[in-house]
């Protein structure tokens, strides 16, 4: 375990070392062109079998090993590559393993008196090894653009190997110094390296590698598995890379290569402005073609607008000072009808040809309705959906006021007459005055955002879940905006009631139209003219507030008439 950390330690820091290294700013290469490479490598090597080189006294002995090494690149990121290597190292006992070991090969627990053998602490196991290898490398530095010079290799490989073992040591019954030379086995290897290198010129690269084979078959050392089953070398070490190929002859064809694309883009250039100027001149001819039968169309269209125009205002004149048709809706629906949408469009014929005409809105519902809250919140749908409609196709909805809900209709005998939104011509005069009150009222109310978006707050009243009660500090603040309206007779006030996210859309409408109403109430009672409280603005829920506390409120805003 200690010698599979020793090596997976060296190969990560050589690899963190050079992708680093890579990461940083190098003189520009020219690699050589050919893809065929070969090489020299050389370094240490360690076994780990049933003996090890490195033990609990630490390396017990340094192996040698070396080779030579043919490849084909194929790009950038992969090669493939053919190598051969010798080597050898030494072995040694652990201290978990105090057993005897025969010259023939017997395995005892103890020393048999009338054999000749070693203890395995006084055993030493010499082994020579030879390996083909194949391997694949994948360069992951080939993704950093601009990097010819570093690379760092991953590199799994497969092999055959023959090794041969010689075990020495001093015999344990007193015999002196004795040697035994194995026989040689073969092996299948499978494993691999890593590899970081650096270019120094166009054709020579310089590299460290580590690697590890793990061998099939039996122990390379031959001495009887009876304690560990690894069967493992170790190598790592430099390696140097020559590359064929000529930069010159490379160089050359990138030159010829350039100057005929050069050559090739100025002839393209040429075609593109030639084309250029016959589309141009083409499209001149259409654009003068297109001008004159735009002109022609327009006066034809011009022509027939008029006609219509004047077909609209006769078919228009009947209805203006008549009666607008009444829009009727079904049971428990604010849908419009095909014949309502009909209507709604000869409505707004209408106003198109009388633009200074303004409408009024009125909804009812059926007087003996079971749920009142319903019915109230019903009609307003319908009244809005009649509105929506009518903006739709193209009325000014400054042009469609008053919108009221007027409630149950206690003349409708029948659901399906009481169901419906009448739509009534405004006087002219009235209509005036209306437009001047809804600009300054949306003049208060663009004043009081702003306020609000700026917290200048004239007060906030606060309210209890699902109450429309105002407490004794909610009081002293109506106290105080009656008294700044008494000092200031050219303000108004402008109420924005909130809700809390709790309960539904409904509820916190009518809850919120509550406070607002009993906040006018009282500032009506204390003295306040209901002339110089308006207007009020349901805001629905406030998103922006830190509790539901601070959500369930009537904002008070005091702002020029």
């Amino acid at each position: 375990m200690r010698t599979h950390k020793m090596f997976l330690t060296f190969a990560i820091l050589c690899s963190v070392a050079l992708e680093v290294c890579a990461q940083e700013k190098a003189p520009a290469l020219q690699p050589a062109d050919g893809p065929w490479y070969i090489g020299i490598g050389g370094g240490t090597s360690f076994g780990q079998a049933t003996f090890y080189s490195i033990t609990e006294e630490g390396i017990r002995s340094w192996g040698l090993q070396g080779g030579l090494f043919a490849g084909y690149r194929f790009n950038r990121l992969f090669s493939l590559e053919a190598g051969i290597q010798v080597g050898g190292q030494s072995q040694f006992n652990l201290d978990c393993c105090p057993y005897w070991l025969g010259t023939d090969g017997t395995w005892q627990a103890t020393q048999v008196i009338d054999k000749d053998g070693w203890y395995f602490d006084d055993l030493q196991v010499a082994t020579r090894w030879a390996k083909f290898a194949i391997q694949a490398n994948i360069n992951m530095l080939s993704f950093i653009r601009g990097n010819d010079r570093w690379s760092l290799d991953l590199s799994p490989q497969i092999s055959v190997l023959n090794t041969k073992s010689k075990w020495m040591g001093n015999l344990s019954n007193g015999q002196g110094y004795h040697e035994e030379l194995q026989p040689g086995n073969w092996h299948l290897g499978l494993g691999g390296q890593v590899g970081a290198g650096f270019a120094f010129t166009p054709n020579w690269k310089l590299g460290l590698y580590g690697g590890i084979t793990a061998l099939t078959g039996k122990r390379f050392d031959c001495i009887p598995n009876k304690a560990h089953n690894t069967n493992l070398i170790w190598d790592a070490g430099l390696k140097l890379t020559f590359t064929f190929g000529n930069n010159k002859r490379k160089a050359a064809e990138a030159a010829a290569a350039a100057a005929a694309a050069a050559e090739a883009a100025r002839v393209a250039a040429e075609q593109a402005a030639a084309e250029r100027a016959r589309i141009a001149a083409a499209e001149q001819a259409a654009r003068e073609k297109a001008a004159a039968e735009a002109a022609a169309k327009a006066a034809r269209e011009k022509a027939a607008a008029e006609a219509a125009e004047r077909a609209a205002r006769e078919e228009a004149a009947k209805y203006y000072n008549g009666t607008f048709p009444t829009i009727y809706f079904g049971p428990a629906s604010a849908e419009l009808s095909a014949e309502a949408k009909t209507q709604l469009q000869e409505v707004a014929r209408i106003m198109a040809a009388y633009p200074k005409t303004t409408i009024s809105l009125d909804g009812y519902f059926f007087q003996w309705a079971d749920d009142l809250k319903y019915s109230v919140r019903i009609t307003d749908k319908r009244l809005q959906a009649v509105k929506d409609y009518l903006v739709e196709q193209g009325v000014d909805e400054l042009r469609i006021h008053p919108i009221t809900n007027r409630g149950a209709d206690e003349k409708a005998m029948r659901t399906a007459d009481a169901l419906r939104v009448e739509i009534s011509v405004v006087e002219k005069e009235t209509a005036a005055s209306q437009r001047v009150e809804l600009e300054a009222d949306a003049r208060r109310i663009a004043a009081a955002e702003a306020a609000l978006a700026s917290g200048n707050v004239f007060g906030s009243i606060f309210f209890e879940d699902n109450s429309i009660s105002i407490d004794k500090d909610g009081m002293d603040h109506l106290r105080e905006v009656k008294s700044y309206l008494d000092q200031h007779p050219d303000k108004v006030a402008v109420l924005f009631g909130f809700a809390s996210k709790s309960g539904t859309a409904a509820y916190n409408k009518i809850i919120s139209e509550r406070r607002i109403d009993k906040v006018k109430e009282s500032l009506i009672k204390l003295g306040v003219p209901a002339s110089q409280i308006h207007p009020v603005v349901i805001k629905g829920v406030d998103e922006s507030a830190k509790s539901s506390k601070d959500a369930r409120r009537v904002d008070v805003f005091t702002v020029e008439k």
